[in-house]
Formats: C-alpha cells, structure tokens, sequence
C-alpha cells in the first residue's frame, strides 16, 4: 500500500505538471471509448438483435430466387396461397409491408411518419408485446371493419402522453382511425433499425391510401415471415414447398423462378442487408481508433 500511495502521488503529480497532455489524453480514450460504445449499441440493436416476438430462432422470411436476384416480396394472393399450402410446416404464417402516413396532431400540425401494415394475426400468433390496450386481430383485417390503429409506445409518449387510452383517435391521410393498442417499448417493428411509429391491418389499405392491392396476384409489396412449426427443418420446409411455389407462379405467367427460405429471426427488411457491411467496417475502425487512443 505504502509503494501504491507513492506510485498515486508521483503519478498526480505528473498530471498536474502537464495539464494539456493530460486533457489530450482524457479527450483520446473519450472519444475512442464513446465511439465504440455507440457503434456497438446502434450494431447491436441492427444486425444481431432478434425480433421481440415469440419464436424468433425460428422464424424464416419466404424468399423468391430469380435468375439474378433474389426477392423477398410476394402478392397478397402468394401469401394466401403459401399461408394454406403450408400447414404442418408453418405454425404461422404472416405478412407485413412498411408504409408512410401524414399525420394530423391536435394542433393542426401534420408531419410524415412511418408504419407498417401487418396480416391480422401476426401481433396475436406472434405475441408482439402491448403495453396498452390491444393488438391487431384478424377482425380488424376485414375490409368492412372500423378502421383502427396500434401505436409505438415513442409515439404515444410523443403524441398522446398522460391521456387515456379510450377514444383515442388518429388522423393519417385525412382518415381517423381509432387507436385500440399502444406497443410496448421493446418492439419497434418488424424492420429493425426503422423507426415504426403505427401499425394497421392490411385490409385498412383502401382507407389509408384509396388503393388496395390485395386481388393482384402479379404485384408483389409483402413480406411473408413464416415460423417453422417444432421439428421441421428449413431444408424440409423448402423442399414440401416448392412444388406449391412452383404451381403458383407458373399458373400466373411468371419465368420459372425457386423457392427458398432465409433466416428471419430479424425479419425480412432490406434496411439490416444495405446497412451490415458498412456497420461491420465501421466497427472495423472503431476498433483501431480504440487502439490509437
């Protein structure tokens, strides 16, 4: 102790002999510290955090292999097909599409947010986690159902702090829908790295954008998040599948094309694919700077 309380004077002493060289230093390790410690948050909650829902090592995004590229959107009529072929290999099969609103405030003020329209069992068969009220249900799928709403739990603490949630309504392309459910703060959509800030049934289309997309068999907008029922393998899913897959788009005029399943523990947004690589060479230097400092 006696040779550690001498090592703790002559070291303070030093530091206060040289008082920029001792900033410098402090600001180094700040600056490498901070950086790496924002990066690995923001990479965290990108690339390796799985969806918030039930099931997520199990869940596999449908995916269309093209002779050049691969595709991960699908018809609503392909998602109909799929969700009845798929019965003992799935045990759910759901669909989602991202989205964008003009909403209204109290005020008048009306600003650009971004959304999500899911099938009406993804928030029950998936138990995505509600803090108020309720999710979505295959009811409010119905095109003839009132038009409702679920929330992020950031936009209701932005837009509806400190009201009850009864009679809550929101106005999103000059159409009210009636909030029934605010999201709990873990999930923040099927898209990591998105900010959802509502989310509304499928078959709310035509109210929300005076368009439904839904009879379409060749217009391809959904993302199909299917998780394999216990015991099913990837490999076996495709191959009891494709010969479905195949029909599908063969009986609707398109080029022979596969069949293929990806990991969707993340779900199926191009956002995680366009931002992995610059993300991983960003913590690549990252990391040097942290040496340096």
């Amino acid at each position: 102790m006696h040779s550690f309380l001498n090592d703790l004077v002559f070291g303070t002493g030093l530091v206060r002999g040289q008082p920029m060289v001792t900033l410098a230093g402090i600001l180094s390790l700040t600056v490498g510290l901070g950086l790496n410690v924002l990066l690995f948050t923001l990479a965290n909650a990108v690339l390796f955090n799985p969806l918030p829902l039930r099931g997520a090592d199990r869940f596999v995004v449908l995916q269309q292999l093209r002779e050049l590229s691969t595709a991960m959107d699908f018809s609503y009529p392909a998602y109909q097909g799929f969700r009845d072929a798929s019965a003992g290999v799935f045990d759910s099969l759901s669909a989602y599409s991202w989205t964008n609103a003009a909403a209204r405030a109290a005020e008048g003020v009306t600003e650009s947010i971004d959304g999500e329209y899911v099938s009406g069992n993804l928030m029950g068969d998936l138990e995505a986690p509600i803090a108020m009220g309720r999710g979505l249900t295959p009811d409010d799928d119905r095109p003839d159902a009132p038009p409702v709403v679920v929330v992020s739990h950031r936009y209701w603490q932005k837009r509806f702090a400190g009201a009850p949630l009864s009679g809550q309504t929101l106005v999103l392309n000059q159409q009210t829908f009636t909030v029934v459910g605010v999201a709990a703060p873990s999930f923040l959509g099927m898209e990591p790295g998105r900010d959802t800030s509502f989310w509304i049934p499928v078959g709310q289309m035509q109210v929300l954008e005076g368009r439904d997309l839904r009879a379409r068999a060749t217009t391809s907008w959904l993302s199909l998040l299917g998780r394999l029922a216990p015991g099913v393998t990837r490999e076996e899913a495709i191959a009891r599948l494709s010969p479905f897959a195949e029909n599908f788009y063969t009986a609707h005029g398109y080029a022979p094309q596969g069949f293929g399943l990806a990991d969707g523990s993340q779900g199926a947004g191009g956002l995680r694919e366009r931002l992995e690589d610059p993300f991983r060479l960003l913590m690549a230097a990252s990391f040097f700077v942290l040496l340096i400092a």
